[in-house]
């Protein structure tokens, strides 16, 4: 975890807003789960993107998102549910190997707690690791 969010992570207080995190993703998670999937959609999506979280409560992946693999699939489906629960932000991305990447804008916000706290990738990538572990 420290990894991901930083040594903030290993404090009280920084377990707590993890946590909130991860219960509000767990609501949005929920809310698809009871709708029976109908907030989620499979759409064309601009050039990049795998799936997009929208204002009006869809959820929608690109066509191609199937073909990822189970661990790619589940934390792209946790990545856009961070957007619809917790508000979280596109700071970065994470590739496989944990390493930041632009996002689609091609901006890379700098690492820090608060960041890496609101960013979806980190959120999404941290619930791999604790299902993980």
């Amino acid at each position: 975890m420290s990894k991901l969010f930083g040594p903030e992570a290993s404090t009280p207080e920084g377990r707590a807003r993890i946590k909130q995190e991860f219960l509000a993703t767990l609501k949005a998670l929920l809310k698809s789960k009871d709708a029976g999937g109908a907030d989620i959609a499979i759409e064309n999506l601009r050039p990049g993107a795998a799936a997009e979280s929208r204002s009006n409560g869809i959820i929608a992946f690109a066509p191609n998102s199937a073909g990822q693999s189970d661990q790619a699939l589940t934390e792209t489906m946790v990545h856009e549910h961070t957007h619809a629960g917790a508000h979280t932000n596109d700071g970065w991305y994470l590739d496989r190997a944990g390493n930041r990447r632009p996002n689609l804008g091609g901006q890379l916000y700098p690492f820090t707690f608060d960041n890496a706290v609101n960013n979806a990738d980190t959120v999404a990538r941290s619930a791999t690791a604790l299902a993980n572990n």
